[in-house]
């Protein structure tokens, strides 16, 4: 008796294992085909006003919250609608661009890896090639734009200064930033810099039907263990064998009798005579 109840515990664990795997992998094969490409972007070296030295360097700033902010800046929903208007051989709107672009940091580096998914290996590259330069040219016209503000300014200063103070160490300096404005116009900073190029994986990114499948089956088994130790922890009924319990029954003690139909009933008063002489003439 032991033993079937182990063999049909071992089943039952087994088929729950073997439908949740199968679900997984019917799960899998549901779903679309997607290729991933990814590529590295480095964020080191002097960035836009910081050029200029000391004084237009951020202060307080360590490398992992400047790293952050440079990941959530990497995915702008901006990047995003400048790329497909951009791209429009990529026959992707904004939205789709958006959702299939994603970016992490690389820990204690200055690089982010961003990641594109496509129906194709060629799509996701051409996704992220295109992205990625859009990206740059974004920073870079927005480096221009302030450089632009600010050598402006610095010029007019530069001009409102005695001849002898243009002369001096301030009209040195002054000229110097002017001139770091000037290359910063002209080429950005040249950050982000791409310091692996993109690249796709042989293998599908999507459907993941081997690890899938996997988690099915682990969690079919342990979802059959919990099914085994539930019916485990139930009482079980003895079978109902009508000897064993005749044999193991209770002793019972006799029950009165019932006064209307085994007690005597009282003779007739009618026929009380007949009996009378029945009896005289037997005696």
């Amino acid at each position: 008796m032991r033993r079937l109840d182990l063999l049909i515990s071992a089943a039952l664990v087994l088929i729950v294992a073997a439908i949740a795997g199968g679900a997984a992998f019917g799960f899998s094969k549901s779903q679309p085909i997607q290729y991933s490409s990814t590529a590295e972007l480095y964020f080191g070296g002097s960035q836009g006003l910081e050029v200029l030295g000391a004084g237009y360097t951020p202060t307080g700033t360590d490398v992992p919250t400047q790293m952050a902010s440079e990941q959530a800046l990497a995915t702008s929903y901006d990047i995003a609608r400048a790329t497909a208007a951009a791209s429009p051989n990529l026959h992707l709107s904004a939205d789709r661009i958006d959702s299939d672009i994603t970016a992490s940091t690389i820990a204690g580096t200055q690089l982010i890896q961003l990641s594109a998914t496509g129906a194709t290996p060629i799509a996701a590259q051409q996704l992220i090639s295109s992205y990625i330069v859009t990206y740059q040219r974004l920073r870079r016209q927005q480096e221009q734009t302030q450089a632009t503000k600010v050598a402006g300014v610095l010029r007019a200063r530069y001009a409102a200064l005695p001849i002898r103070e243009k002369a001096g160490a301030l009209g040195s300096t002054l000229r110097s930033q002017i001139g770091a404005l000037n290359v910063l116009q002209g080429v950005g900073s040249g950050i982000p810099s791409v310091a692996q190029a993109p690249r796709v994986g042989a293998a599908p990114s999507q459907p993941k039907t081997s690890r899938n499948v996997l988690y099915g089956v682990v969690f079919g088994l342990i979802l059959g263990a919990g099914l085994v130790a539930l019916r485990s922890s139930q009482p079980r009924r003895l079978p109902q064998d009508s000897a064993a319990v005749d044999e193991f029954a209770p002793w019972e003690l006799p029950s009165a009798p019932d006064p209307e139909t085994e007690l005597p009933t009282a003779p007739d008063p009618e026929t009380l005579p007949a009996h009378a002489e029945q009896e005289t003439r037997v005696r």
